[in-house]
């Protein structure tokens, strides 16, 4: 896989987490169900570890919470993380933004 192809995925990847949290808020939502409810975006392949590697990079960026417990990672969107998603796009290079794919 090229180097672009795995960036533009990993971005888009992080954006798709990010949009289940969004979709399912205010409720704090596991890995296991995040990687349930992507299973559709086949593209994006989606797997626990990858799901995991999203989330702590969007937590780094102040866009999600994580409880850590052992083996097990919940995650809620933060406002900063609603406030991107709503918003006009930061141009944040590691994650995509809807409004890269509105014309």
């Amino acid at each position: 896989m090229s180097p672009n192809l795995k960036s533009h995925i990993n971005r888009m990847r992080r954006l798709r987490v990010l949009q289940v949290l969004y979709n399912n808020r205010p409720q704090e939502l596991g890995v296991g169900i995040i990687l349930q409810l992507m299973r559709g975006d086949e593209d994006l392949k989606p797997k626990a570890v990858n799901i995991a590697q999203s989330l702590d990079y969007l937590e780094q960026r102040g866009f999600c919470k994580i409880k850590k417990s052992a083996n097990l990672w919940i995650a809620k969107i933060t406002p900063e993380g609603i406030d991107y998603l709503e918003g006009d796009d930061p141009n944040v290079s590691g994650i995509s933004h809807p409004d890269e794919f509105m014309s």
